[in-house]
Formats: C-alpha cells, structure tokens, sequence
C-alpha cells in the first residue's frame, strides 16, 4: 500500500520548487541559439529559471524565488567541480556581469585596459576560447531579491540574511539537480560579493556542521541531500571591509597622479572624521559630495576622488574610471537603459527560453542601487568579512583565494593585502614571510604576482582592472583552472627581504632551490664583511699592543743604564 504522506511530501516539494518544474528538463533552455546565434558555439546544456529560497522545514515563508542561469558543458577540463558565481553592487546582476560581460560562452568580448569605449550597440558574441565553461560547470545567480529577474521574499537586512536566503536557494537547487551535488562547490563573486561570498560559505559551513551533528546524534549516516560539497572561496576585486579599502582608494589615487598631496591629505582627513563620527554613533551631515559612513559606499570618498580627478569636466561624456585607471570611459554603458544588454534580456523570447518572469523589466544594476548609490544593505553588518575568512581558513579548512587587478582603485590590491596581512588567525605568523612569486602563463607571458601558504592565496593580476574575465581573459581562465586543480601559482620564486619562517614551514621543488635569494647573498656579504673586520681589528690591536710592549721596554733599558751611569 502506497504511504500518503509520501505522496503529500512530493506534492509539496512539487510546488515549493516551482509551480510545474519539478526535474532538470523542466529547466532546460531550449532555441536560445536561434535568438542569438553566438550561442550555437556552446557544447553543453543550459537550465535556467526561479527557485524557492525558502526550505521545506521553513516555519516562516518568505515567498522569494531566485533567477539562476546554469551552464553544463560536456567536456570541463576539471571534472566534477562547479562554481557559483556572484556580482556585487550591491543590486548588480550576476547575468549582467558573469554571462554578458565576463566568463560565459557568450559575452561582449574582451576589453584590455585602456580601451575605449563600451558601445550599448556593442553586440554579444562567442567567447568560446575564453569561457570558464571550458574547465568547470557555472551557476549564475541573480541576488539578493529584486536583482534581475528575481522576486519576491525580503530584502536582506544584513549579510546573515544574505547567506541564509542563498544557502536555501541551493538546497532547492540540489533537489532539483541532484547528479551536481557530489560536485565540488566553489564560490567566487567579484566587487560587493567580497561580502556576500565569505557569508554564504561560513551559512553553509555553520549548516553543514548542524546536519552532522544531528545526525551524529541520532546514530544515523550523514543524510547527503543536506550536505554542500563546499569546497571553496574565490574573491576578485572583493570589497570586504570598508574601514580598510575605503581609505585605501586615496593612497591609490595619489600614487597614480589623479589627485595630489594636499588634496590627498584632506580627503583623509575627512575620512578620520566621517569614520570616526559613525563609530562614536554621532551622525553628523558631512559637506558635498561626501556623506555619512555606509557600508557598501564608506564616506563618499571614491565619487569625491573621481570628482578631483576630472569627472564632469570633461566631454563627450568622459570621465576617470574608478575600475580602470587607464581609461576614461566611465563604462556608463552598464546602466544605460537601452543596450545590447537590456534589449536581450527583456526580449519576450529570450524570457520564454530562460523560463523568467514576463512581467518582470530586466535591469543589470536594480535602479537607484550599486555600491556608489547609497540604499541596498547600506547598514550592512557585520562591517568585517575577515573574521569570517579566519574561521573558514582554521575552523573549516575551506581554501580562500583572493586576487585583485592592479589598475582597478575602488577595489585595489593594497587594501585587499592589508585585510589579509591583519587577519588573525593560524597562519598569520608564516603568513607575513610566506614565500612570493610570480605567476606565469602560456608563452612566458607574466600574468602577475602570487603569495600563498597553506589554504589561502593572494593573487595580484598585471593590468588588470575590476572586471580580470574581461580585461584578462586569457589570465582568467588560467587562473580558475590552477584554482580547481589546486595547483600552485607560484611559477617563479622571488627574493625574500624579510626574516625567513621556519624551515618546517618551507618547501621548494628543485627547481626553484637553484634560485639564488638575495637575501642569503646579502647575509653572506655581511658575515664576509664581519669576519673580515674581525681580522683588521685585531691586527690593529696586536700592532698597539706590540708598540706599547715595545716602548715599555725600551724605557726599562734606558731607566737602568742612567741608573749604572
């Protein structure tokens, strides 16, 4: 006899899912290669669609769904792995930046630093040779609620909110596309998702530990539906503490001529006063163009900068770029109203094919949003996503791998380095002599600068800005291929200038044992130096000590012959 409450059990997973998707190919896209062409040169399967942020067990229901886009390939060079990707803003769309600009198999195209400009005309096209599809399976996942096609639910208020909502949406996902499950999970998101990537991943670490315990409890296996393979993190140009990168961008902005030293000083000094009124809870008014500290937009500094250097004095609509120093296209082609993007994704058969909503107008960035807009999660908590990298480095074993662009301000490479050089945690002591390097990629090419040790790696890319996929396609995929085979970056090992770390803690293949350090050159050079010192000192000393024994004696014989005298 059939069990009811099995069958009221699937009822429910049937509708809480989505309506009438309950399996995979009810997701799966169909004839978006005969709307845009570019899309024929992809070998795999694509899904797409809402899923339910809300668990089964929920006993609050919140009602949101989440727009997700979901590239299969049949061949990755690193099988059974998976990365979720995520842009920041925050309210920015991962479609935007991850499908249509960055790593998918259809993009806009490459975009090398410098370049001008971005044209809303600009049309998509295969990125077949470039796509991270070429060596992994990519989610792409439009959040927090209202971003893209997403709906429903509630806005987050804080990233705790964040990581739940998103750790409920894979859960569902995990329901509905099971055979990715054992597949191992890495989250990498780029700008404001250097918030939203370390909450998730500690949400899911923190649930995964629960489920274990429960069932350790219990004395049952470890129930695998409940369990996220987590694998990693992945942050590029993250911002993750607006306390530290905030003031950063006005080092950055002074080294590289766009302000100068006065102007430098006063910025600081405004900024010591904007942080300083938020952290004794006195909110003051702060003078145009500045404002009272958020999270996602610290003080206004970076508008006041880009102000400084030449924005709205310009023309033709030119101004300094926050994302790329050496251009002055202001990439205003992401939010414009009209382009290739927007056009696309609010094509009424692009929606049908992508299973999204048709009432919903599809916007890259939610209008009134972004870092630099001042209204989603702008009282974002906690203000530090690096106690949260701590405890996924020591307590879970999760690898984090941050890297940076180098002409990329907003979100520089120093400030990221300073959050990582500050952390606490198990490795930090190793952490500050860890050994450097750079990093190498096909035809001697020196795509940038690595410092690892143990499960944490910083990567800065060489002329690269905010958006690596896009001004370094070559890089980046490089880059995501040595992440996934957990190969190390470090090609080339460069000379040490601080106290060396443990000789436990040191490894170098045989090759890299050849490389001379300039710092054992310099210590032998000072203990030749010493040692030679040495003699010269003594010599000089057995000379005066000879010369004083010498004349001693010679006024002893002259004292005793005037005495016979």
């Amino acid at each position: 006899m059939i069990d009811l409450r099995w069958i009221v059990c699937v009822v429910i997973l049937f509708h809480r899912i989505r309506g009438e998707a309950t399996s995979a190919d009810d997701f799966l896209v169909k004839g978006l290669e005969d709307i845009e062409p570019a899309y024929a040169s992809f070998a795999g399967k694509m899904y797409a669609g809402l899923i339910p942020v809300d668990l089964l067990q929920d006993h609050e229901k919140t009602g949101g769904k989440f727009m997700f886009w979901l590239f299969v390939p049949n061949h990755q060079s690193v099988p059974d792995t998976m990365v979720l990707w995520l842009n920041g803003g925050p309210g920015c769309s991962s479609i935007l930046g991850g499908v249509l600009l960055e790593n998918s198999p259809v993009t806009l195209g490459p975009r090398p630093t410098g370049s001008c400009c971005l044209s809303p005309a600009d049309p998509l096209r295969s990125n077949a040779n470039a796509s991270w599809t070429l060596t992994t399976t990519m989610l792409y996942l439009e959040q927090p609620t209202g971003v893209g096609f997403s709906t429903g639910g509630v806005e987050p208020q804080n990233e705790d909110d964040v990581g739940l909502d998103v750790y409920g949406f894979l859960r569902n996902f995990y329901n509905v596309f099971s055979h990715l499950q054992p597949y191992r999970l890495s989250i990498f998101g780029e700008s404001y998702a250097g918030y939203f990537v370390p909450a998730i991943a500690h949400r899911i670490a923190l649930e995964n530990d629960r489920v274990q315990s429960h069932n350790q409890k219990k004395n049952s296996a470890t129930l695998s539906s409940e369990i996220i393979n987590l694998d990693g993190i992945g942050l590029g140009n993250g911002w993750m503490d607006a306390t530290v990168q905030g003031p950063a961008v006005i080092d950055y902005a002074w080294w590289h001529g766009m302000i100068d030293e006065y102007t430098r000083d006063a910025f600081h000094a405004e900024w010591e006063r904007c942080y300083g009124a938020f952290t004794n809870a006195f909110l003051q008014d702060e003078p145009w163009p500045f404002h009272t500290f958020t999270t996602p937009d610290e003080c206004g500094i970076m508008p006041a900068i880009l102000t400084a250097a030449g924005k709205g004095a310009l023309p033709h609509g030119m101004a300094p770029n926050t994302y790329d120093v050496t251009t002055f296209d202001p990439y205003n082609v992401i939010a414009a109203s009209h382009s290739t993007f927007h056009d696309f994704m609010n094509n009424p058969l692009v929606k049908k094919a992508l299973h999204a909503p048709t009432e919903i107008e599809w916007f890259g960035c939610e209008p009134g949003q972004g870092r630099r807009r001042l209204a989603l999660l702008d009282r974002d908590e906690p203000l530090s996503m690096v106690p949260y990298l701590a405890r996924l480095l020591d307590r879970w074993n999760v690898r984090v791998f941050v890297y940076n662009g180098d002409l990329d301000m907003s979100v520089n490479p120093q400030g990221s380095e300073q959050l990582l050089n500050r952390m606490t945690w198990s490795g930090h002591e190793s952490w500050k002599v860890a050994t450097r390097g750079i990093w190498m990629t096909d035809n001697d090419t020196v795509a940038g600068y690595v410092k690892q040790h143990s499960n944490l790696t910083f990567l800065v890319v060489k002329n690269s800005g905010h958006l690596v996929p896009l001004n370094k396609p070559a890089q980046a995929l490089n880059l995501i291929e040595r992440y996934l085979q957990d190969s190390s970056f470090l090609d080339i090992e460069l000379p040490s200038f601080v106290s060396p770390p443990p000789k436990s803690e040191r490894s170098f293949d045989s090759q890299q044992k050849q490389i001379f350090s300039l710092q054992n050159q310099h210590a032998s050079w000072r203990e030749q130096f010493q040692w030679k010192l040495v003699q010269v000192l003594g010599a000089i000393l057995c000379f005066l000590a000879g010369f004083l024994a010498s004349n001693s004696w010679r006024r002893r014989e002259y004292q005793e012959l005037m005495t016979i005298l």
